[in-house]
C-alpha cells in the first residue's frame, strides 16, 4: 500500500528545475548551455523554473554581472517562474532567492550537521589531498582514499574537539 502512495506522491509532484548563477563575471556559453537545457526540461515537463542567485562570494559578485546576466538570458529568450527578473532584482523583494541571504539557515544545518558526528575538521590543505588522490596505488586499478583523510580516522583524531572550539 505504501508503495502506491509513494508513487501517487511523486507522480502528482511539478517538475522544478532552477537556474543559479554566480553573479562573478559576465555570462558565458557554458552557463548558457546549462540554463537552456534546465529551460527545455522544464518546457517538455510542464514544470516551474526557478533563478536562484549564488552570492556567496563577497568579494567577487557584483550586482552589474547579475543584471547582464538576467538581460542575457531574457534576451535568448529564457524564461523563469520565481526569483529575480529583469523588472525587479531587488534583494528586498527576492531575499528567498539570493543565497546570501539565506546564511542563517544554513548556519542551523551547519551546527546540526557537526552536533551529529556528520563533519569535523580536516587538518589537509586542498594541495594535500590532491597529491594523495594522484599517489600510485599498486596493483589496483581504483583510485584509493588514504586512511588519514578518511571520516572515521578524523572523527577518532578529533573527537575531543568541542563545538566551540576554533574548528
Amino acid at each position: 500500500m505504501m508503495i502506491n502512495k509513494d508513487k501517487e506522491l511523486i507522480n502528482n509532484r511539478q517538475y522544478v528545475s532552477r537556474l543559479a548563477p554566480s553573479p562573478s563575471g559576465y555570462l558565458h556559453v557554458g552557463h548558457l548551455q546549462t540554463f537552456t537545457a534546465a529551460y527545455e526540461r522544464v518546457i517538455n515537463n510542464n514544470g516551474k523554473l526557478i533563478f536562484r542567485v549564488e552570492d556567496l562570494d563577497i568579494k567577487r559578485c557584483k550586482q552589474e554581472y547579475l543584471i547582464d546576466i538576467i538581460n542575457d538570458l531574457d534576451w535568448f529568450g529564457i524564461k523563469w517562474h520565481e526569483g529575480p527578473n529583469r523588472l525587479d532584482y531587488s534583494i528586498e523583494q527576492h531575499k528567498y532567492y539570493y543565497q546570501s541571504m539565506r546564511m542563517t539557515y544554513y548556519l542551523k544545518a551547519w551546527k546540526k550537521l557537526l552536533d551529529k558526528g556528520y563533519i569535523y575538521p580536516c587538518p589537509y590543505s586542498r594541495k594535500d589531498v590532491e597529491r594523495s588522490l594522484s599517489a600510485p596505488n599498486e596493483g589496483d586499478e581504483e583510485i584509493i582514499y588514504p586512511i588519514t583523510l578518511r571520516p572515521n580516522y578524523m572523527i577518532n583524531k578529533y573527537s575531543n574537539i568541542k563545538h566551540n572550539d576554533s574548528i
